[in-house]
């Protein structure tokens, strides 16, 4: 793991009050933003993690800021414990999407399911099903024009989680020949459309 370029908090928060006084509104200006992002960028997750708990420390009421720091669990590979700290959230916040969703990273990511976690309300989870061709069937069918797999697959994001790839969802739609592909060297915008009429067997 390559060394944090970001200048550590304790370095900037120098005595017991300036800490106190590490509120809200402080981790929402473009310089902390920006922190969370080279973060990111520079795949250190550990002190990421490290950053994000004192976000989270100073601003227990914003959800936003905690389900923040589960996701940094979760880029960590610390699955187990993402799912235990979000259980806490999820039971205070059961309509949080977010949070269904970064559970559901987690239970996928260690070999488990949906079912395996106890929901106050339960996500919906999306496979690759017939009964999915039919409704992508349905929403391209009538239409002039062919569509980007990237515009299909969000808008299947918005049903709801969704336990496949942009890829798996093109291969798979592939097998229907109700469709006809375009593929693009960027999967995304690859073009799909429904096959006007299709052949016959005898044909």
């Amino acid at each position: 793991m390559r060394k944090s370029k970001i200048i550590k908090l304790e370095d900037y928060i120098k005595t017991p009050e300036e800490a106190n006084d590490f509120e809200e509104d402080k981790y929402y200006n473009f310089e902390d933003w920006e922190a969370d992002y080279e973060l990111l960028n520079e795949a250190d997750f550990e002190g990421l993690i490290k950053y994000r708990e004192n976000i989270a420390k100073n601003n227990p009421n914003d959800v936003d800021s905690q389900w923040h720091l589960g996701e940094a669990y979760i880029l960590n590979n610390e699955y187990e414990k993402a799912i235990d700290f979000l259980t806490d959230l999820h039971r205070k916040y059961p309509d949080h999407v977010d949070i269904q969703y970064s559970i559901l990273d987690s239970l996928f990511s260690i070999g488990k399911s949906e079912k395996d976690f106890d929901w106050v309300k339960s996500p919906k989870v999306i496979r690759l099903r017939k009964d999915l061709l039919d409704h992508c069937y349905n929403l391209l069918k009538g239409k002039r024009k062919a569509r980007e797999l990237n515009d299909l697959y969000c808008k299947l994001m918005v049903m709801g989680y969704l336990t496949f790839t942009e890829n798996d969802f093109l291969n798979y739609i592939n097998t229907d020949e109700r469709f006809e592909i375009k593929k693009d060297t960027i999967i995304q915008f690859s073009l799909v459309r429904v096959v006007k009429r299709l052949k016959k067997k005898n044909e």
